[in-house]
Parts: structure tokens; C-alpha cells; sequence
């Protein structure tokens, strides 16, 4: 549920950015958002969805903190990129708190009742590359590649001349 009015309800909601379904290679943002409102003071994080064990991490943690409909939000966020075919489950996710006050002199006045917000788990599948219909020559090489040819040798050539053309091939192991 959404925390309403002046209440200080907590609720944490995770989900996938991107696609649920991936081959080795392709990549998916997994994302925890934090909605509350006033101040709270967590004593429980459970937050597998950021360790994305399976999978290979892209990068680092994305935050970002807003408003959004008179509620605090505070976001994060991981890319992840499937790494070898399997199915993993993040999950539930839970999130435990108290809500606090501040007195004239700073001090935290906490009230009675804890706060707990669970988000269902999440499953990401990396399928292996289908064997029917691959082209003969595909091995299995996906990702980012940066091909660069030049020629070597002259640049002038007459007709029937041979040329040296060299390619180089380069990308993520």
C-alpha cells in the first residue's frame, strides 16, 4: 500500500527496468524504490536485487532521491548483464524502519510502532542461444565489438595490384 496523508508509512517496491528474459550479453536495470514520508530510521535492509548474484554487475549503483506526490523517494539502482544461461529469483525484498521526530534540542523521538514494507521477489532468466536456425558460423560471440580496418602498405595502387588490408577486431572478453 501507498503511505497517505501526513502518516509515516514506509513501502518499498522493486522491479525490473528492461527485460525479465536475456541472453549472455544483453543487459536489464534492476531497481529498489524507497517511498516514504517525514523521517525514518531503517533497522532492516534485505536488498538482493543490488547483489544480482548470477549476474554480471555493469558499472556502478545508480541513486537518485526525489518528490514524487508529496512522498519521499529515494531510488537505486544496478545494470546488470546476463553472464551464463539460468533462472534467479531476488527475494522478497524487505525493508524495516522507525519513524522519528526531532525535539527542540535535536534529539530523535521515535515512535512506538516499527514500520515494514516487502516486495515480491523477482525472477530473471538468461535463456541459452537457441540451436536451430544459427547460422553455421555463429560461436556464440555477442556484445560490444569495435571493428577498424586501414590498409597497409601504399595507398596508390595500380589495377591487379594487391592490397594489404588489416582488421582489427577488439571487445569485452
Amino acid at each position: 500500500k501507498r503511505p497517505v496523508g501526513d502518516s509515516p508509512e514506509l513501502l518499498l517496491e522493486a522491479k525490473v527496468e528492461g527485460r525479465s528474459k536475456l541472453y549472455p550479453g544483453e543487459q536489464t536495470k534492476l531497481v529498489y524504490r524507497f517511498l516514504y514520508r517525514g523521517h525514518v530510521d531503517l533497522t532492516k535492509e534485505v536488498l538482493p536485487l543490488l547483489d544480482g548474484v548470477g549476474l554480471k554487475k555493469v558499472g556502478d549503483k545508480l541513486t537518485r532521491d526525489y518528490e514524487e506526490n508529496q512522498l519521499n523517494v529515494s531510488e537505486f539502482a544496478q545494470i546488470f548483464e546476463g553472464d551464463k544461461p539460468g533462472t534467479f529469483e531476488f527475494g522478497p525484498s524487505i525493508v524495516e524502519g522507525r519513524a522519528f521526530t526531532e525535539n527542540a534540542n535535536g534529539e530523535r523521538i521515535y515512535a512506538e510502532t516499527p514500520l515494514h514494507s516487502e516486495a515480491p521477489s523477482i525472477t530473471i532468466q538468461v535463456l541459452p542461444f537457441p540451436d536451430s536456425e544459427k547460422p553455421a558460423s555463429f560461436n556464440g560471440a555477442i556484445g560490444k565489438f569495435i571493428f577498424q580496418a586501414s590498409l597497409g602498405g601504399s595507398k596508390n595502387l595500380a589495377p591487379g595490384e594487391k592490397l594489404t588490408l588489416l582488421l582489427e577486431i577488439t571487445g569485452d572478453p
